[in-house]
């Protein structure tokens, strides 16, 4: 029996060094020092999107997003708020605060390493919470099933690389602390199998190929199969034989990080693996082919009649050959051709388009675009033009005038207030303008070159202004007139409550402040121990209650902030909060005291009273 307990005793110390010496191997690189953290809830795929910040360099962790959990079911934390005092410490390292340390962390590494396919992140919570000793409340199968087997195969689980460590996130006594997720690296190993060993990819040679990430797609490079997201594959741009090399344009960038490996100044991806010129050399490290072809020359657009025009032009040359040609209408690219001629259709008579075309060649490279080419599209008439008999002595035609509104844009302003309308830039080149008339959009008008107008509600208006020569020939023009409205701020929130009081002891505040817009209020309330509070929108003028507890002594600087959805007011108040064994009784609480010293003369009283009566009795 004695050997047999000392087989296994033997077997458990080979188990824990075995763990203990791969833990060590793999243990995750932390900053010794205080990091900022930033919890979003919920996360797709977690409790948390944990955000570290201002992580320094040539650590296992960096700035970025993590998936987080929740460790500490007995305290709260804010989302969206820094936290800029934050220590970070493995779970493997039992030198943290014992307060947070537990001996199950092993089992949660498991489960974190072997989650169900396809389960609800919530199940890998509530196991979470199991095993650190908050009860089973919400576990389905799921969450059993990881449960087991964390405690079955997790008691002296270790991770290895490319596996994940928790690392726990410590705020401080009073807040939520979180355990998140962070992937171990093998130096050797070749995580996206490009023939790179990661610690090769580790261009800034900081020991830690996590933080190269070449293309910023948030994949780092010894994970990512196409380094600098050009469409070609870095195992192909690193095993182009050796008739290439694996830098073709001695640049001092590989192939497979260089966006343009070729150095013609087109990216790889938009030259692809193809071979236009057909000499054996993919185009994306094929140089040779640099030259446009010529600017197409002599382009027409002539009438078809009924919607349509025919373009032509003359071709264009290249030294290795004509793809197509480039069409466009109004800058727009109407559509693409082999062809020195085209004909446009659908379109409206009477009305002017203007065309370009450019000669694109076999390796992409565009050519300059022609001069343009103006059009119009005619009707074609059935009948002969009537014949209209020349007339002697007619007075010349008279020319419209031109109504222009622009002179006093833009207009904007606030309700109630003076909008000037200026129509001065209007003009009449054979006559003047005798009349100007504005129609302001909200129903009322004005006449006057130059007017005032102010309108009673936010909103844009569209505003018309006509205008009149001595013929009576009209013009108009349109503006947009934009009218605001003025929020005014809450007041500054009044903060009514104790202004001395005892650690771990609830205490009671009133907050109220009044928005003159009559905007509902929201209240945003910094405790100023790293905790914060926040209430819904309520009607202003509404009396909010709230409490804290203060858990350290010290004087605290509360500050409330009242908004109402547009800007904020705040105001300070501060407490004194002293130690449990020198305590101070809050103002709030005098009554009690005096309850007490009244109770105490009563006593006395009554024993006086009774002593008299005792007295003359014996006499």
């Amino acid at each position: 029996m004695i050997k047999k307990l000392y087989t296994i005793g033997i077997t458990l110390l080979i188990l824990i060094s075995l763990c203990s010496i791969v833990s060590a191997n793999i243990e995750v690189n932390l900053p010794p020092g205080p990091v900022t953290l930033n919890v979003q809830s919920p996360g797709d795929e977690c409790y948390f999107n944990t955000i570290l910040k201002n992580v320094p360099a040539n650590y296992d962790v960096k700035n970025g997003t993590y998936a987080g959990w929740c460790a500490d079911k007995n305290h709260g934390i804010n989302t969206n708020h820094d936290y800029t005092n934050t220590y970070l410490y493995s779970t493997y390292n039992s030198t943290m605060p014992g307060h947070i340390w537990h001996d199950n962390y092993s089992k949660i590494n498991y489960i974190l390493n072997h989650k169900i396919e396809n389960v609800y992140w919530k199940q890998i919570q509530y196991a979470i919470w199991y095993l650190l000793d908050y009860g089973d409340a919400g576990l389905t199968e799921d969450g059993w099933a990881m449960v087991e087997n964390a405690t079955l195969y997790g008691e002296n689980y270790c991770p290895t690389y490319f596996e994940i460590v928790g690392v726990i996130a410590y705020l401080g006594c009073n807040v939520q602390y979180i355990l998140f997720e962070v992937n171990l690296v093998d130096p050797n190993g070749d995580a996206d199998g490009d023939s790179i060993s990661n610690i090769d990819e580790d261009l800034d040679d900081d020991g830690n190929p996590n933080n190269d990430d070449t293309d910023d797609d948030g994949i780092p490079n010894y994970q990512d199969p196409d380094d600098d997201n050009d469409g070609i594959p870095t195992l192909e741009e690193i095993n182009d034989g050796n008739q290439f090399g694996h830098d073709v344009d001695n640049d001092g960038i590989p192939n497979h990080l260089d966006t343009d490996s070729d150095g013609d100044t087109l990216s790889d991806s938009e030259e692809g693996t193809d071979d236009d010129d057909g000499d054996g050399i993919p185009n994306y490290l094929d140089p040779n082919d640099l030259e446009p072809p010529t600017k197409v020359q002599n382009l027409t657009a002539t009438d078809a009649k009924d919607g349509k025009l025919n373009l032509n032009w003359d071709p264009a040359t290249d030294n290795e050959g004509i793809s197509h040609y480039e069409i466009y209408r109004d800058n727009t690219h109407l559509t693409n051709t082999t062809n020195t001629n085209h004909q446009d259709t659908g379109l409206n008579n009477g009305q002017t388009y203007t065309y370009k075309v450019r000669a694109i060649d076999t390796s992409g490279n565009p050519g300059n675009f022609s001069d343009p080419a103006n059009g119009t599209p005619t009707e074609t008439s059935s009948q002969p033009p009537a014949y209209n008999p020349p007339k002697k002595n007619n007075p010349p035609k008279n020319k419209l005038p031109i109504a222009d509104a622009s002179a006093g844009e833009p207009y904007t302003g606030l309700i109630n207030e003076n909008i000037t309308f200026n129509g001065s830039y209007s003009y009449d080149i054979d006559h003047v303008i005798i009349q100007y008339l504005w129609d302001f959009g909200d129903g009322s008008t004005g006449e006057g070159e130059i007017v005032n107008h102010k309108y009673l509600n936010p909103g844009e208006y569209k505003v018309v202004l006509t205008v009149k020569d001595l013929a009576e020939a009209t013009d108009t023009d349109e503006t947009v007139a934009t009218i605001i409205e003025l929020n005014n701020p809450p007041s500054e929130p009044n903060i009514t409550g104790p202004s001395e009081g005892i650690v771990d002891v609830e205490y009671s505040f009133n907050i109220i402040s009044n928005d003159p817009d009559g905007d509902n209020i929201k209240y945003i309330i910094d405790w100023d121990d790293g905790t914060f509070a926040e209430c819904d929108y309520i009607l202003s003028g509404l009396v909010f209650n709230t409490s804290h507890i203060w858990f350290e002594p010290g004087e605290y600087k509360i500050i409330v902030k009242a908004y109402d959805g547009d800007v904020y007011t705040s105001n300070e108040f501060t407490i004194n909060i002293e130690k449990v064994d020198d305590p101070v009784i809050p103002e709030s609480n005098n009554y009690i005291l005096i309850i007490l010293a009244l109770l105490a003369l009563m006593f006395l009283l009554l024993f006086y009273l009774l002593g008299k009566k005792h007295k003359e009795e014996d006499e």
